[in-house]
């Protein structure tokens, strides 16, 4: 139920919204779709005109079954969508899926592009969607993947403008478009871009950086496993032809670690300053090529990198050589 101070009486004696719209009942609405709808316009037309002047509540329903009772646009509809073949499989870079969605979260364009055979996904923020930014997109992935030879776009301007066409044509692309108010002929763009966004919104709640939020995600699309059966590859690896291809290898330990014994004195630069003046240490091991373990003044063992560590000559006395082995027997650094 709406509040009454939403509308208001009219100087004509009418009851309409405070925006100046006619509010009507539902039986009213089936007679102004009988007069709409006698050149047979679609459903977005007619909604438009009536939401333009008049207000009812759930008009849209009403509109939706009148014109499922049409039986010449029932009939034209057939003829204008075409029959898809869902057994129809694109081989790599044959097609790819374009489109543009936007993130509540971070109240920014993103545009994203799906390869078809393997379901791999490209995406980045824009600042805005005209055709310029859609070629620099395009642009990027083509120097890195090759051209593909279609693309599939929605109906926005800026996918129809002579510029894209233009670029497509010179890189040997067949621009292909989806028909208009039928979403699902552009169905993986579409369901990647809700997609982006709902993993995108998880990303603000945890305070991730716009930047980061977009290669996350990308990296979450790319490694989720889908298809049939026992063949469940994910879409890094159908990409690349690669059936143990990862983001990321687990890094093996090092077998062996090589210490060499120096006893040497040396200098070093303490802790937590360390642009302070060096001061003399003794040299008791080199750890590798990088790290050493030393004994500072107070006789405390630690480690220190190459970098703040400088070796002398001057081998260590008996006396002090004893008491460092003792140590490092006695010690876990």
């Amino acid at each position: 139920m709406q509040k009454l101070s939403n509308f208001k009486i009219s100087q004509d004696k009418l009851v309409t919204t405070l925006d100046g719209k006619i509010v009507i009942p539902k039986s009213t609405v089936s007679h102004l779709c009988r007069l709409l709808h006698k050149s047979h316009e679609g459903y977005a037309i007619m909604v438009d005109r009536i939401q333009r002047k008049f207000s009812c509540v759930g008009f849209t329903t009403i509109v939706k079954s009148f014109l499922s009772n049409c039986s010449t646009c029932y009939k034209n509809k057939e003829l204008r969508i075409p029959k898809t073949n869902r057994k129809i499989k694109y081989s790599l870079m044959q097609k790819a899926y374009v489109d543009i969605g936007y993130s509540e979260a971070y109240s920014s364009f993103f545009i994203t592009l799906v390869e078809a055979y393997s379901n791999y996904t490209f995406a980045s923020w824009i600042s805005n969607m005209r055709a310029i930014t859609v070629i620099k997109f395009l642009d990027q992935i083509i120097q890195l993947t090759g051209t593909f030879d279609m693309i599939q776009f929605d109906n926005q301007s800026n996918f129809r403008s002579k510029e894209l066409t233009n670029y497509l044509c010179l890189k040997g692309i067949e621009p292909q478009f989806s028909i208009p108010f039928e979403h699902y002929t552009n169905g993986k763009a579409e369901r990647m871009v809700k997609t982006l966004k709902y993993d995108l919104q998880k990303m603000y709640d945890d305070s991730i950086s716009k930047t980061k939020a977009i290669q996350k995600v990308l990296e979450k699309s790319r490694q989720t496993p889908y298809g049939k059966d026992n063949e469940k590859y994910t879409p890094l690896q159908r990409f690349f032809q690669d059936k143990n291809r990862e983001l990321s290898n687990t890094i093996s330990p090092i077998e062996s670690t090589t210490i060499i014994p120096l006893f040497l004195h040396g200098y070093y630069r303490p802790r937590p300053d360390i642009n302070a003046d060096w001061e003399p240490c003794y040299v008791l091991q080199k750890i590798n090529n990088t790290v050493y373990v030393i004994m500072e003044p107070g006789r405390h063992i630690t480690r220190r990198t190459s970098r703040y560590v400088k070796l002398t000559s001057q081998p260590l006395s008996d006396e002090i050589v004893a008491e460092a082995k003792s140590k490092l027997e006695g010690c876990n650094i």
